[in-house]
Formats: C-alpha cells, structure tokens, sequence
C-alpha cells in the first residue's frame, strides 16, 4: 500500500496529540510551522519551517516535494491561525474539506456579524472600522461599556472591553488594530449576562447540539478566561433556547460538515 500524507498546518503544544494519533493510525505526517521551536514538528514525520502567511511559498514547497501525489489531507488541529493555509492546500491539491473562501467566514468577525445580521441571528450593535477615527466615532456612538477587537485575531488576543469615556480609548484602538492582519476592527455593544458555550456537529448540512455548558470566570481576567464549564442548572426552555440560536448561527454561516463550538 502506498504512504498516505497528512499536511497539518502549525505544530504547536496543542498539536502534538493530533500528530501523534494520526501518525498511530497509520499517516504519514508533515508539519507546517512558523516557529523552528514548535514541539510538533520534532514528532512529525517531514516538517516545514515557514512564515504560514506566504501561502505560495509553502505551496511550492509542497509541490517540489515528492509526496505530492500522496497527500490525502490537510488539517489545522486547535489552530486559527493554520485554517486558511490548511484550507489552500486542500483547494491546490483537491482535498476533502473547506475552502479559504468558507474558512474566511469562520475568521473574519466582520462577516460572521454580517452574515448574522442578515440572517437575524441576534446578536449586539456592530460596527467594522478601516481606521482610528471611525473605530473611536464608533465607541461614542454605542455608548459604554464596549468592546473594540482585531476583527480576524484569536485568542483574545487585542480586545479590550471599554467601561467608561475615561478608560484610553486610543490605547485599545491602536492595540486592536496591531493586531489585525488586514487592518480592520470591530466595536460592539456590550451585552450583560452569562457565557455559555454551545458545542455542534454537522452532517451535511444538519447541524446537531451535542452540549451545553455555562462558563464561571476567573478574576481579574476582564471575563477573558474561564476557571469552570459546567452543564447549566437552567429551565429546559432556555437551554434549548441557547441551542437552537447557535444551531442558526452556524447554518447562517453555511456550516455543513465537522465540528463547531
């Protein structure tokens, strides 16, 4: 039986196990990372130690190599920032899975809201700025609390929630912008109340719940991070009330195979 590669796009700590359970279940594996200290591309079988934002390049690279015609797959596990290179592999090489245009809808927070707002998925007041001044204009048009975020980052990386006009506004504009790679934030309207997690699997376009948890943060964290998920002691109304809004979300999206949360 020929090998059978599996290309899996950024190799962190969180990736390893990935790696690992593919390699056991008989795959090949080749690992993309921009950092040469990645602990996954030592586990790998072939690795690559590229900027992952040089689409081309890393494609060329794959192309000159001689597993080409055996790559069956490409996967970005627990990682945001691997998806669009993941999903413009498996476009150049024919592969099951999403395209960079489907996966641009599950990064980019200006279209997500968009698309929910078109949908009428609720959701807070938005408002996408191409620069500081719209981004501030926009922040004392909603009023306060609000929240200015990088509309394509992760991990919360580059958000600051706003409490009153006092706060530095400026601060978390410019901030919220570093962090962006294609220099556009979001403002959003602040909504009160609990965080629940919803998560989803979808089957051909059936987006099915399979949990819901609500979330109890840790201090001092501006409600960033949780310390527990637990199964919510709520009225069967309202749990299922979560569900089906987040089921909505998803088909807005046109979510139709995998995994969500």
């Amino acid at each position: 039986m020929s090998e059978r590669w599996l290309i899996a796009v950024t190799a962190g700590r969180w990736q390893m196990n990935g790696i690992a359970q593919a390699r056991e279940a008989g795959l090949r594996v080749l690992a993309i990372d921009g950092d040469p200290n990645a602990e996954g591309l030592k586990i790998a079988d072939r690795s690559i130690c590229h900027d992952l934002s040089k689409h081309d390049e890393i494609i060329a690279l794959l192309k000159e190599s001689d597993i080409t015609s055996s790559i069956r797959g490409a996967v970005s596990f627990c990682s945001e920032v691997g998806m669009e290179l993941a999903a413009r592999i498996r476009s150049d090489f024919d592969l099951p899975g999403l395209r960079p245009s489907t996966v641009r809808r599950y990064l980019d927070k200006g279209i997500q809201r968009s698309l929910w707002k078109e949908k009428r998925v609720p959701g807070p007041r938005f408002e996408i700025a191409s620069d500081s001044g719209q981004a501030r204009r926009a922040i004392e048009n909603f009023g306060f609390p609000v929240i200015v975020k990088p509309i394509d980052s992760s991990g919360s990386r580059g958000v600051t929630k706003l409490e009153s006009p006092s706060d530095d506004i400026s601060a978390a504009v410019e901030r919220a912008f570093e962090f962006s790679r294609t220099a556009s934030v979001i403002v959003e309207s602040f909504m009160e109340g609990t965080e629940f997690t919803v998560e989803v699997f979808a089957d051909r376009g059936r987006v099915q719940v399979l949990a819901v948890t609500e979330k109890k943060k840790v201090p001092g964290t501006r409600g960033t991070v949780a310390r527990e998920l637990a199964t919510p002691l709520r009225s069967p109304d309202v749990v299922d009330n979560l569900g089906a809004t987040v089921v909505k979300a998803f088909e807005a999206l046109d979510y139709r195979d995998g995994p969500g949360h």
